[in-house]
């Protein structure tokens, strides 16, 4: 195995990492604005949009003004650009 492989698997791993992450603290925001919703106005854990994601945002951010699961979420998407980035530098660099 190279080193252009290794880091390949590895920086590849860092996004995939970083989507579960991202994707796990999205529902961890819904299970806190369900707590403080009643019953019949509930936000779904499946099936909902980016525009749906972004009012699901809009709405943690109100009631919860110290934003820690958005900090959480913002740095999982660090996570995914950068080794998506490195992803592909791997596989550019491969073909020169």
């Amino acid at each position: 195995m190279t080193v252009r492989l290794i880091l390949l698997i590895l920086s590849f791993g860092v996004a995939m990492t970083g989507i579960f992450y991202a994707n796990r603290t999205t529902y961890a925001m819904i299970e806190e604005i369900n707590r403080k919703r009643p019953k019949d106005r509930q936000v779904s854990y499946f099936w909902f949009s980016t525009a749906q994601k972004r009012k699901i945002y809009e709405e943690y951010r109100q009631l919860y003004r110290e934003d820690k699961l958005g900090k959480r979420r913002r740095r999982a998407y660090a996570a995914i650009v950068i080794g998506l980035a490195a992803s592909a530098m791997c596989l550019l660099l491969r073909f020169q």
